[in-house]
């Protein structure tokens, strides 16, 4: 199940329960595709940068506030500005 972040709706996060113990993520895939989000300074970032850098993700005033969630389809070549992670595309040309 994922929600909306109370303090940013651009950023989902998906709760999984095993048991009685819940552990809360960032999504980094929405059906089943790859994704990445965009910062207002149009910076891309994975869902591990995301989760590093909550508290600047979620503050309007910083460059690295996340506007929005995208599914990278094609991009073999799209890295992530923070970590340098390559991001995984949903449809590699050896695909």
């Amino acid at each position: 199940m994922s929600e909306a972040h109370p303090n940013n709706p651009n950023i989902q996060i998906y709760t999984s329960t095993s048991g009685v113990t819940s552990t809360q993520s960032v999504m980094k895939y929405a059906g089943g595709y790859p994704g990445f989000y965009l910062t207002k300074e149009n910076s891309v970032l994975s869902a591990e940068a995301v989760e590093e850098n909550m508290e600047d993700c979620c503050n309007p005033d910083s460059d690295e506030y996340i506007t929005g969630f995208h599914i990278n389809w094609e991009d073999e070549s799209l890295y992530c500005d923070e970590t340098g992670d390559k991001i995984e595309c949903a449809y590699p040309s050896e695909y």
